[in-house]
């Protein structure tokens, strides 16, 4: 079975995931 992402992409995506999450983290706390 072939998998369209990479390693890499995989990686980076939940990166942008968990700096996502702090950052509403982050605004709720402000607000």
């Amino acid at each position: 079975k072939k998998c369209c992402f990479s390693e890499k992409s995989i990686h980076t995506f939940f990166n942008a995931q968990q700096k996502n999450r702090e950052f509403f983290s982050a605004f709720l706390v402000i607000f």
